[in-house]
């Protein structure tokens, strides 16, 4: 998967209002004693709401991986709904018929349709199972995270304060969000936004760091023009890495921030979260460290055979990233 996560950037994205409910074309009138001409119909969209596979059915019956598509993106919507059963673990399982630039299918987890594609802007969207203020969602999946990309339906029972979504919540155990509504507000359609964090998260997958560095840079170039994500686009200014990691829902920022003491003897600071990451400074024991903001993922560290390997997250200092095994909260703050 990691692999192909360039391909994205070939991939045909569809023009897609902004951020309001999609409206009708105004009438258009023609001449009088004239029949106006029907409009041409526009092609339906199914919008992917994971990393998933294009898959193509072959002559033995069975239905193959051909090539990856990423969240966000758009493909043609037939309707077209079959089972089959995938070539590697003889497993049958449902597809949804599309066209990207070619006859393909899509397994049906991983697609909503007829829908236009769209990312959610605030912390923790709330979902409601009508467009009603009193119909919030109370077991299961309640919010969606920041950043999340989505399939927004059409309107078939429109209400001015929601729209309705679909989406599917990854790195996550849980099951695909099925239609549900959300605020209006709480959702971009915005082209560039929407781009924005494709980007964003195909960098996290990228392992080469030219081609991180780069996929980083055109986000935060598109994060800069946008209303919704400029605000962090200028904190990651001089840090991408810090904006891949608000996007992939893996950053907590810490509001006032906190003071922390180092208790090994030495302890680097690094330009990434992560080992691989350049020094670029050095603390040591008793030094105390002011922390903005910290990973939420759990990691472990490598350490010499027979020695337990440090667990923690990594915190991020004014001027580079920490391992939090090595620090204990400021005692004296």
């Amino acid at each position: 998967m990691k692999k192909m996560a360039i391909v994205l950037l070939s991939t045909v994205i569809f023009l897609v209002p902004s951020c309001s409910k999609p409206k009708p074309d105004a009438e258009t009138l023609a001449p009088e004693g004239e029949v106006p001409e029907e409009p041409a119909e526009s092609a339906l969209h199914g919008v992917l709401l994971t990393d998933t596979g294009l898959w193509e059915v072959r002559a033995d019956g069975k239905i193959y991986w051909k090539s990856q598509l990423n969240a966000g993106d758009t493909v043609i919507w037939t309707g077209e709904q079959r089972d089959y059963r995938r070539n590697y673990d003889n497993a049958q399982r449902t597809f949804y018929r599309v066209n990207a630039e070619g006859d393909y299918w899509v397994q049906d987890y991983a697609i909503a349709g007829p829908a236009e594609p769209g990312v959610i802007v605030t912390t923790d969207t709330i979902l409601y199972t009508r467009p009603e203020i009193t119909s919030v969602v109370r077991t299961g999946n309640i919010t969606l995270p920041q950043y999340s990309l989505v399939a927004i339906f059409p309107d078939d029972n429109p209400a001015d304060e929601f729209i309705k979504i679909s989406a599917r919540l990854e790195g996550t155990a849980n099951p695909p969000v099925p239609e549900r509504y959300i605020k209006i507000q709480n959702v971009s359609m915005d082209l560039n936004d929407i781009r924005c964090i494709k980007l964003a998260r195909m960098a996290a997958l990228a392992e080469n760091p030219l081609v991180k560095g780069e996929l980083l840079k055109n986000a935060l170039a598109l994060a800069r023009e946008s209303r919704h994500f400029s605000q962090i686009a200028l904190g990651a200014e001089f840090d991408p890495v810090f904006f891949e990691l608000a996007v992939t829902n893996n950053l907590e920022q810490l509001i006032n921030g906190a003071s922390y003491m180092i208790t090994a003897d030495t302890v680097n600071i690094r330009d990434i979260p992560s080992l691989s990451g350049t020094v670029k400074g050095t603390l040591r024991q008793g030094d105390t460290v002011w922390i903005i903001a910290k990973t939420k993922q759990e990691v472990s560290l490598d350490a010499p055979e027979g020695e337990e390997k440090p667990k923690g997250v990594w915190y991020r200092a004014e001027n580079g990233w920490l391992f939090s095994a090595y620090t204990v909260p400021n005692p004296m703050q």
